[in-house]
């Protein structure tokens, strides 16, 4: 309630801090106020009907007022102040840097050819390997092709196992024997 008589009073500029305000642009429309308004005695239907006059005070005060921005004058001569500054660092700095680039772009124009002719050397030695290398294989696929074919079987011994009747072996079948017994019949 107390922010509906709020809006319902307050109707001129709003200074909220330095340089940001709301500013009045047009004239509030008058509507009900809160004294007008018959609330409710029961405590939901009262704050229904708060909340619903509180929704269109707010709009139409949003409405009627623009959010206003101004910078403050001492940081805008901050501003000049240290661009004019700046401005002058400028002008020394370019004294210094210019010979200091045209020296590089020399340096640069002259060591151009060296690195074209170094580029030139790297793809002259890839076109030579790759020249062998096909060449090597070439005569390795030849050698292939022209080479007789053997067939050549390589005999391997294995052991031989007699399969004599152990005890462990016993005991294993009659285990078997003894398990599958059922089945059998």
């Amino acid at each position: 309630e107390r922010a509906l008589h709020y809006f319902d009073t307050e109707n001129d500029d709003i200074n909220l801090t330095e340089g940001i305000s709301l500013v009045k642009t047009d004239e509030i429309p008058v509507g009900r106020s809160l004294n007008d308004v018959d609330l409710p005695e029961e405590a939901e239907a009262r704050e229904n009907e708060i909340d619903t006059l509180l929704v269109e005070r707010i709009a139409r005060f949003f409405g009627t007022h623009t959010l206003q921005f101004k910078v403050p004058k001492e940081s805008i001569q901050d501003m000049q102040r240290a661009l004019e500054e700046s401005r002058g660092k400028k002008k020394e700095k370019k004294k210094y840097l210019l010979p200091l680039l045209l020296l590089f772009k020399l340096k640069l124009a002259a060591l151009l050819p060296l690195a074209i002719g170094f580029l030139a050397l790297l793809s002259f030695k890839a076109l030579v390997v790759g020249k062998i290398a096909l060449l090597l294989a070439s005569i390795i696929g030849l050698k292939k092709l022209f080479e007789s074919k053997k067939e050549n079987y390589e005999v391997v011994a294995h052991p031989h196992y007699s399969h004599e009747d152990h005890s462990y072996a016993r005991a294993l079948r009659e285990a078997h024997d003894l398990a599958y017994n059922a089945y059998k019949r």
